[in-house]
């Protein structure tokens, strides 16, 4: 037993000495002039790894801090460019639609023509409109003539005359009625078509040898009245040379047409010893015209 303690003791006590020796070169090692070269070499490479470490994040920093700056730039470049196309929608909006909309409303309450401006869909819009409006304007124009007009001869027809003769003022204006002479003859020797000719023919004379402000009606088959405004019994002369001219061109008719003749009867406004109706007074003139002479003119 105590063999075997001095043996342990030997081996603890070697184990101690050997520790204690691996200490010592421990010590050596760590506090030596090699270790310090290392340890210096090791703190200036940790140094230098990490200056070029930060100067790297810097880089970094910089280069990522002007790229948010330029994305930001490139951003508010947007915004703006989205601003302005906005304002141009708005604007370009306002020009070629709503502007040429309130002026297409307008016009149209104003039964107007629209101007052909804005958008394409506008320009087609307003040219189909005024298409129709152009057709509705001519329907409308000949519905009116049709109402006013006899359609063979193209002047006033008997409706007009008898709207005439309520609203003018008899004292300022002469009445004559007009009679072709011989007419059912023409028809029945030359045929309807010359006869409608033949009448056509003395309303376009009338037309000629009256003023513009006249009025020249047909108020029956083939008789016609003349309104001659703004003239009395002083313009006698004037009214018995207009009937003699016409009837000379009428007498010495072209175009295959027989020789025509007119009886007139003439009512002055101002005229002595009126009877109850200018119209009947005209047509007394006429009577006694066509019982005297046919082609010739009197007056009431």
């Amino acid at each position: 037993m105590e063999k075997n303690d001095a043996k342990l003791s030997e081996r603890r006590d070697g184990i101690s000495l050997g520790r204690f020796h691996l200490f010592t070169a421990a010590l050596t090692m760590v506090f030596d002039q090699r270790y310090q070269s290392y340890k210096d070499e090791i703190r200036n490479n940790v140094s230098l790894s990490v200056e070029v470490l930060i100067g790297e994040t810097r880089e970094q920093q910089r280069e990522s801090s002007a790229n948010l700056l330029n994305l930001i730039r490139r951003e508010e470049i947007l915004i703006i460019a989205l601003l302005l196309l906005v304002i141009f929608l708005v604007l370009s909006t306002a020009i070629l639609v709503t502007r040429p909309l309130k002026e297409y409303i307008s016009r149209i309450r104003r039964e107007e023509t629209l101007p052909e401006a804005g958008a394409s869909e506008l320009r087609f819009l307003a040219r189909t409109y005024n298409q129709v409006h152009e057709q509705n304007r001519r329907h409308n124009e000949q519905l009116s003539c049709d109402a006013t007009h006899n359609a063979l001869t193209g002047v006033s027809n008997r409706s007009v005359f008898e709207k005439l003769r309520m609203r003018f003022n008899e004292r300022d204006n002469t009445l004559l009625i007009v009679d072709l002479d011989r007419f059912k003859e023409i028809n029945d020797r030359h045929g309807h078509d010359i006869g409608d000719r033949a009448l056509c023919f003395v309303a376009a004379l009338l037309q000629k040898s009256f003023r513009a402000e006249d009025h020249i009606c047909r108020i029956g088959g083939d008789e016609f009245a003349v309104i001659m405004v703004h003239t009395g019994s002083a313009h006698r002369a004037l009214v018995e040379d207009k009937i003699r001219r016409i009837n000379e061109e009428l007498r010495t008719a072209k175009d295959g047409l027989p020789p025509i003749s007119l009886s007139v009867g003439v009512a002055f406004g101002d005229r002595e010893n009126p009877g109850e109706d200018i119209f009947k007074d005209a047509d007394t003139a006429l009577y006694r015209t066509k019982s005297a002479r046919l082609g010739g003119c009197e007056f009431y």
